[in-house]
């Protein structure tokens, strides 16, 4: 029974043993060890749920996510167990080095860290005066601090405790240099070099020196060496060709790749690098050529190269067979986004509708997936510019902004939206943010002028533009804004030059508008439209030229080419509601009623939700006799805008002509009227169907009072009269009537009032 116990007693021992924090730790560590850091992870994760307070299960896992580049992780459990183990230098050691890590990668150079790092060398120093590693972390410091001898010095110092450590003697060398000592600091590196001759981002620094003061020999012999020291990487090979390459020795750079390109198996991806090394100096041919190679020897690899060979094509500006490599890319590997988002690139540099359609179309489903990618979020921006939706455009930019608040291209896209939708104090909010960011940005200070000329601040305008044309002697658009300028202040002759040598890109027609309100100011409205056809002579597919001609048509009463052309744009966009409803309105102008009411039931179809189709379509409905259609069709208008005071009048004054209910038709008018007070036609509607109502008094008293301010009105003055015989007062009536007479009636009016004097 005793010997039971005791085995029991044991065994219960072991068990606890091999559940205990440590044994957790000791085979995180093995796994660690082996290179298995996911599995080492999860059992210090285990320790610590076993004793939250752990210090060494922190210490190692942060040790571990560090290897799993798990950055933000590790420091934040380096930073606890640092915190529970207090005086463990090695575990502040680690955590010191990688605040350095992160404060040198970033160039914000964040005071929270410097802080950090500085507290934690105070507190080796304190333990340890001549700690190196409290030493090395203060020389850094020194370094960002622009204070180069007292980095040298502390640098000095801590090799003389722990000598040829390679990224101090590199610092020391770089401090040297920086505070002229280049003799020591040369020294220093050749002597380090002697004995660690593989060690690159030496070379690196000594050849940056001799660059600077144009010692081309000493370069080029500091290079070689790097070459043949480091046998295996082609790195070095690369930079000496780079450098044969500045120098304009093309025939030394080729005969160096060429013994890369015959010993092809000492490199890894040697193809590919070249590649991306004739890339750089645009030797796009050749690039092709080692993709191409390179895509023939690695079979697996092939859409590695030839996404490479893509980008080539787009930088010579091969469009076509760009799009068709990168097709066939996305057809064998959908999911591939780089390949998309070239691809959406190339559509939108092409401008043409197809394609900025079909770029929207693939950024939303790439931020489907990306949904914080502020590149995707811009260049939707983009695309929706391009389509002149502002508001999704803006929503973009915006997007952009909420990620990257400095972003120049969102900056600059939202000033140019509130251009266009004549936001001119916001525009230039944007603008000046921008400009705040790089004073000489082009596309900023662009729209500043455009808000100052909006604001009719002409002369600040003139002499912006002026500045920009002089800094800028290519600047079309600057040279197009003087033009606008220039027309807005009728300098008729200066603007015409100007839009006449105006060279625009595919799809941009704002010379030629300019043209046009020149001729038409100049009252030449045959020159107007003859410049644009000539103008559709040259790009006969241009949308925009074809509504520019409708338009202007219009507007000079040419309503048969009005409509012919605004018929060839709806042919081509039937979908159009905008154009449907000017051919409406052409119509109803030409007094072609049915062809009008179909154009704006046409346009109420392609846009249902907005009130504007069927108020105009119940307008043309009235006009053409057909009232009952047309109470129902502001009804409709009513629905989608029920603040619309327009709208209430015109129900209000077809319900109390069609029968309709009176009672709704005065409550209609009051609240149009309450709406705008001031408004006579409002008045007027309300006085007459209180006047249908019988309410003769409150009708006679309101028209009487509309007929003070416009006596020349025949409408007003035929329903006062109406409204003196509605309350016996014959003789008065007639006079009215007389005088609406006077006042030149419509025909219809005309002829009831003859049936009234009769």
């Amino acid at each position: 029974m005793v010997r039971t116990t005791v085995l029991l007693s044991i065994l219960l021992t072991l068990v606890s043993c091999a559940s205990s924090p440590e044994h957790y730790v000791a085979r995180g560590n093995q796994l660690s060890e082996s290179g298995r850091y996911a599995d080492a992870s999860l059992q210090y994760r285990k320790a610590l749920q076993k004793n939250p307070q752990f210090g060494e299960a922190y210490f190692r896992l942060g040790l571990t996510e560090l290897k799993q580049q798990q950055v933000a992780a590790a420091m934040r459990d380096l930073e606890q167990a640092v915190r529970l183990m207090p005086g463990r230098d090695d575990v502040k050691l680690h955590l010191a080095d990688l605040y350095l890590t992160a404060y040198l990668a970033d160039r914000s150079r964040p005071r929270s860290l410097y802080d950090r790092i500085a507290a934690l060398a105070g507190e080796l120093a304190a333990k340890n005066a001549n700690s190196y590693a409290a030493l090395r972390l203060k020389g850094f410091l020194a370094m960002t601090d622009a204070q180069p001898e007292q980095a040298a010095a502390l640098f000095r110092q801590s090799l003389t405790l722990r000598a040829e450590q390679p990224d101090v003697v590199t610092a020391l060398v770089q401090n040297l240099l920086l505070s002229q000592h280049p003799e020591e600091a040369e020294s220093t590196a050749r002597a380090f070099l002697e004995s660690h001759k593989t060690y690159e981002p030496l070379y690196d620094v000594l050849y940056d020196h001799y660059r600077t003061w144009n010692r081309i020999t000493d370069a080029e012999n500091l290079l070689r060496a790097k070459v043949a020291n480091n046998p295996r990487d082609i790195f070095p090979v690369l930079q000496l060709s780079r450098h044969y390459w500045n120098e304009g020795r093309s025939d030394l750079m080729e005969k160096l790749l060429s013994t890369v390109r015959e010993q092809p198996q000492l490199f890894q991806s040697v193809h590919l690098e070249l590649g991306d090394f004739y890339s750089e100096i645009r030797n796009w041919d050749a690039a092709a050529r080692q993709y191409r190679e390179g895509a023939a020897q690695a079979p697996a690899e092939a859409l590695v190269y030839q996404k490479r060979i893509a980008q080539t094509l787009i930088a010579q500006q091969k469009t076509g067979e760009a799009l068709q490599l990168l097709d066939e890319i996305i057809r064998r590997s959908p999911e591939d986004e780089p390949a998309r988002a070239s691809r959406v690139g190339l559509w939108l540099g092409d401008g043409q509708t197809g394609s900025v359609e079909k770029a929207v179309s693939e950024l939303k489903k790439l931020l489907e997936k990306a949904p914080d990618n502020t590149n995707y979020h811009y260049q939707l921006g983009y695309a929706y510019a391009r389509q002149d939706a502002v508001r999704e455009a803006s929503a973009q930019f915006l997007a952009v902004l909420t990620r990257q608040p400095n972003h120049m291209g969102a900056l600059v896209g939202l000033a140019e939206m509130n251009i266009r939708t004549q936001q001119y104090q916001v525009a230039m909010s944007y603008a000046d943010r921008a400009l705040q960011l790089n004073p000489q940005a082009t596309a900023a200070l662009l729209v500043r002028s455009a808000s100052l000329a909006a604001f009719g601040r002409y002369d600040e305008t003139r002499s912006l533009l002026n500045k920009l044309i002089h800094d800028n002697p290519q600047s079309q658009e600057a040279r197009l804004q003087l033009g606008l300028l220039n027309l807005a202040q009728r300098r008729y002759a200066e603007a015409e030059d100007i839009f006449h040598n105006y060279r625009p890109q595919s799809g941009d027609i704002r010379a030629i508008k300019g043209l046009v309100e020149i001729y038409k100011a100049q009252n030449r409205p045959g020159k107007a439209i003859a410049a644009i056809q000539e103008e559709l002579s040259r790009n006969p597919q241009s949308a925009g030229l074809h509504l520019l001609l409708a338009a202007t048509a219009a507007d000079i009463g040419n309503r048969d080419l009005a409509a012919a052309e605004y018929e060839k744009i709806a042919a081509a966009a039937p979908g159009d509601a905008n154009v449907a409803l000017s051919l409406g309105q052409i119509y109803e102008g030409k007094g072609d009623f049915n062809r009008a009411v179909q154009q704006f039931e046409r346009a109420e179809k392609n846009r249902p939700r907005d009130p504007s189709p069927p108020a105009l379509l119940a307008r043309t409905l009235d006009e053409a006799g057909r009232k009952r259609e047309a109470v129902a069709a502001y009804r409709r208008s009513l629905a989608a805008k029920p603040d619309s005071p327009v709208v209430k009048n015109n129900l209000a004054y077809l319900l109390s002509e069609t029968g309709g209910s009176l009672d709704e038709a005065l409550r209609l008018a009051v609240e149009a009227r309450q709406s705008d007070p001031e408004n006579v036609l409002f008045a007027d509607t309300m006085a007459w169907i209180q006047l249908q109502r019988k309410e003769t008094v409150p009708a006679l008293q309101t028209l009487q009072a509309l007929v003070r301010k416009q006596p020349d009105n025949a409408t007003l003055r035929l329903h006062l009269g109406q409204s003196l015989i509605a309350a016996g007062q014959a003789e008065a009536a007639r006079k009215e009537l007389q005088a609406a007479l006077d006042a030149q009636p419509s025909r219809e009016e005309t002829a009831e009032i003859q049936r009234l004097l009769k």
